[in-house]
């Protein structure tokens, strides 16, 4: 008689990428993901077989251009085929739902120890292997594998450790098949998931005396960035400017030796949390900034900037920290197009998606505040970002004077319109910003970053953009802002608000979105908890792949295909990016 585990060896087939031991959760996930990817990756590579047979590639799909030959019968086949692929979608989704059912449903004693890879290997991903140990080392650095992998503790290290490995080939998969670097693809998202794991499931938190131990900062730099207690002096231009333009820059904010302070804590959380950039063109990022450092959550809990969020932008509600972020710029990551610097994101687009809250709100219901660090950027030197003036009254008609405008871009990834594009450009501001100024701007606002020249390189080699969201006390909380998209991380972290509940609702010490108009303590902040439970994150990372990678990215490679085949506009099949409903 065979034990369970040798029972569960000979009949079940987990993912197992390579010959070190491997703790999978229940088979029937294991068996779910393996058979999704399987069917996804079999899919794609029809549609693509059919479209490289009447001359289509990724080239030719990328610009949007026709075959070479084109034929009714031709468009006849290539149709076939992908309506095969999109039939087979449907079914793949409700397998992922099934799977994310019973990720939710893991505990101790599923789990069982696959102690030979080697007599799976011919169920395996093979292609994935070589690519999936590395992915395995970086997991490792991370402590995901337990000494005793007999103890619970190595078991849920290991269903940790399996899952995310689930989630990252899956994703790769995805990537490759419309046309990304298989290797580099799965690299860089390995990358991606290990940072995103510590981040929003880790909830690592950086203390104060961790800065000293490292000679980041001392004990009197520390108090120094602490000591905001004095209203900056807001005008009347400044309240005018912020009405009409929907952005204004207040000078001197803070002094020249706080912003170094600041910026050499911001290097030092790049170098602990920050994960590449996979949808932008910033070398590095680190969202959700605030929330593991106790230094900086105090310091956005400061009156000088609370009073002034709250008189000049947010119609004398108190504030409500949502998330921060800080995106690197770097001299040595050229732009072939320009000449300059990488502009992290050079498409005009709105923050909206980073406001868990309702569309139909005033643009007073949510700002940011953003500052470009030591460096100096305007439109001379570029590096900055750039403003379209009155845009924050173009979202909705909440507010006096608002409108709806033809121009208002949707999706970061679509292409405007010439006519757009061109009042865009014309019109646009791109303010100076030195060491200590800051812009703050609606979440209506269009705007995009501005290429660095090159002839302006940055003093220190990088700039870095600290970004600081900011929701109204009476904004009515909304966990899905946009269709197509992911909603943000934060709207996923336990003990979150629920929908239809304003941002002031929660009592004090169980608000996730922290009031910034009183200090929390060191002790409060390292306990907060403030991150996401394991099952929701394999839940959020599956539904966050299939939004970006299958339901957008993919579904638009096809639809430029069949349209580009038959040599018009027939096909609309990717999703359309709009706000979901208000709650």
């Amino acid at each position: 008689m065979c034990s369970s585990v040798e029972q569960t060896k000979e009949r079940k087939s987990p993912l197992l990428l390579s010959n070190k031991p491997l703790l999978v959760g229940r088979t029937r996930s294991a068996e779910l993901i393996q058979t999704g990817v399987a069917r996804f990756r079999d899919g794609l590579r029809r549609v693509k077989t059919t479209a490289t047979n009447i001359g289509l590639n990724n080239d030719t799909i990328h610009k949007r251009t026709l075959p070479p030959t084109r034929s009714s019968e031709t468009d006849k086949t290539l149709a076939e085929a992908s309506k095969a692929v999109l039939t087979d979608l449907a079914p793949e989704m409700a397998r992922i739902s099934l799977m994310r059912s019973s990720i939710s449903q893991f505990d101790a004693d599923d789990l069982h120890l696959i102690d030979d890879a080697s007599q799976h290997k011919h169920r395996a991903l093979e292609p994935l292997k070589e690519e999936n140990e590395e992915i395995e080392e970086t997991f490792e650095e991370d402590s995901f594998q337990a000494s005793d992998e007999s103890s619970p503790r190595s078991q849920n290290h290991g269903r940790r450790r399996s899952s995310l490995l689930a989630t990252t080939i899956a994703t790769a998969v995805i990537s490759s098949a419309v046309g990304s670097n298989r290797s580099d693809g799965i690299k860089s998202f390995g990358s991606f998931a290990a940072a995103q794991y510590k981040q929003n499931v880790g909830g690592r938190v950086i203390p104060r005396d961790e800065y000293i131990r490292h000679n980041i900062a001392n004990d009197e730099d520390i108090s120094s960035l602490l000591s905001l207690t004095t209203d900056y002096e807001l005008t009347s231009k400044h309240m005018k400017d912020y009405a009409k333009n929907g952005f204004v820059v207040l000078k001197n904010f803070l002094n020249a030796s706080d912003v170094q302070i600041l910026e050499n804590i911001g290097e030092y959380h790049l170098d602990q949390l920050a994960f590449p950039d996979l949808l932008t063109s910033c070398s590095r990022k680190f969202h959700g900034e605030h929330y593991h450092s106790v230094v900086s959550w105090q310091f956005w809990q400061q009156p000088r900037i609370s009073n002034m969020l709250s008189t000049l932008a947010l119609d004398g509600e108190t504030p409500y920290a949502i998330t921060s972020e800080i995106l690197e710029m770097r001299d040595d990551l050229p732009n072939t197009s320009t000449g300059g610097s990488n502009a992290c994101i050079p498409h005009w687009h709105w923050d909206f998606l980073t406001f868990p809250m309702n569309y139909h709100e005033s643009y007073k219901s949510g700002t940011q505040i953003w500052m470009a660090g030591t460096e100096t950027v305007n439109a001379e030197t570029g590096g900055g970002l750039a403003f379209m003036p009155g845009s924050h009254l173009w979202a909705n008609n909440v507010d006096e004077g608002a409108k709806k405008h033809p121009c208002f871009a949707m999706n970061l990834f679509e292409d405007m319109t010439s006519e757009c594009n061109d009042l865009l450009e014309s019109s646009m501001v791109a303010p100076e910003l030195n060491a200590g100024d800051i812009v703050v701007f609606s979440r209506f606002t269009l705007h995009r970053s501005v290429v660095r020249k090159a002839e302006y390189p940055f003093k220190s080699g990088r700039r870095l953009g600290y970004t600081l969201r900011v929701g109204s006390g009476a904004s009515t909380f909304k966990k899905d802002t946009l269709t197509c998209f992911p909603s943000h991380p934060t709207t996923h972290f336990q003990g979150q608000l629920e929908e239809g509940r304003r941002y002031d609702s929660a009592h004090h010490n169980e608000a996730i979105y922290r009031p910034m108009d009183q200090m929390d303590s060191d002790e409060f902040i390292l306990d907060a908890n403030r991150k996401m439970s394991l099952p929701t994150f394999l839940m959020y990372s599956a539904e966050s792949t299939y939004r970006q990678k299958v339901s957008y990215k993919l579904l638009d490679g096809v639809e430029h295909a069949l349209n580009g085949a038959v040599g018009s506009k027939k096909f609309d099949l990717k999703c359309v990016a709009r706000p979901t409903n208000d709650v």
